[in-house]
């Protein structure tokens, strides 16, 4: 009889950590965003067919945020990209920088980041928006602002 017990917990444990999140046993936050050049600031502003996606992972512990996902269309090669505070329709300042060299869709990768400020992003993701900059518009080709979880399908 104890032996079942045991296989049966065993199970239970076994399912229990499979049904959880990989980004939450890293210690990590899943946050997505959904971009288009309308919702550049100002309004207007940005590339009018201009789209994209970005699903990442907030890890404070690690002092990093790795993109797992950002694909863009219609803007040509980007020269930058990352997190800014601001609300919708409010431009913000940097916070968090993805890349600052042309790069093609899609882009991956980890970068360094404040302890402090992925604390507050994760705390507050509608605070912040994400932004694809090019040489034609160096201020936004496309802006979406970070919500948490996974991208929908």
């Amino acid at each position: 009889m104890a032996n079942k017990l045991k296989v049966g917990l065993v199970a239970v444990v076994a399912v229990a950590v499979l049904a959880v999140p990989a980004s939450a046993l890293a210690g990590g936050t899943t946050m997505h965003a959904k971009m288009t050049g309308k919702k550049e600031v100002p309004s207007g502003s940005g590339a009018p067919e201009g789209t994209g996606f970005l699903e990442l992972t907030l890890k404070p512990k690690r002092k990093e945020v790795c993109v797992t996902v950002l694909n863009f269309t219609n803007i040509g090669k980007a020269t930058s990209s990352g997190i800014f505070l601001g609300k919708k329709n409010e431009d913000g300042k940097t916070k968090v920088v993805f890349f600052e060299e042309s790069t093609s869709s899609p882009f991956k990768g980890c970068v360094k980041a404040k302890k402090r400020e992925l604390l507050r992003i994760k705390k507050k993701p509608r605070n912040y928006h994400v932004n694809v900059e090019t040489k034609k518009y160096p201020n936004g080709a496309i802006r979406g602002q970070l919500e948490k979880g996974s991208l929908p399908s």
